[in-house]
């Protein structure tokens, strides 16, 4: 009885290292298919020119800490809209700048929009056609003697 048993054991092993060798092509071609159709984007564009200048950014979020107030970020999810306002301290001057809608899973999806304030030292943007997910808002101002940097993570 011991050595049908056995017998049986032999013949099977061939069947094993097949069964291996096919689950092995099997997962190297979905890593192919997967790494083949996956574009990986790249966080910036000009990253090696972002790393050079990256001590100016630091000086701009220090600027902007250094405020008696941080200007006010928040995005209202029932109107889908995303609101700035500034500080009191900013009224009668000039401010220029822009806000960056970063998409880090995608970069199709980042846009820019210039900063225009109004009488209220606020700016509405309507955002109706906003992907759902995780974004990085990227405001980037001057008020004519100094620049200023701020950063917010959204979820839509």
């Amino acid at each position: 009885m011991s050595s049908n048993k056995t017998k049986d054991h032999n013949k099977s092993w061939p069947y094993g290292i097949a069964l291996f060798y096919g689950l092995f092509v099997l997962a190297m071609l979905g890593a192919w298919y997967f790494s083949t159709f996956h574009t990986p984007d790249m966080v910036e564009d000009n990253y090696y020119e972002q790393s050079i200048r990256y001590q100016e950014k630091i000086d701009q979020m220090n600027n902007a800490r250094s405020l008696e107030k941080e200007p006010l970020l928040t995005f209202d999810t029932a109107r889908r809209r995303f609101i700035v306002k500034m500080p009191a301290s900013f009224t009668g001057k000039s401010i220029n700048g822009t806000i960056l809608f970063f998409r880090p899973s995608d970069s199709k999806l980042d846009f820019r929009v210039d900063l225009s304030l109004d009488e209220n030292l606020e700016q509405v943007v309507d955002l109706p056609n906003i992907y759902p997910g995780r974004w990085e808002v990227r405001l980037s101002w001057s008020d004519g003697n100094t620049r200023y940097y701020l950063e917010k993570i959204i979820v839509v």
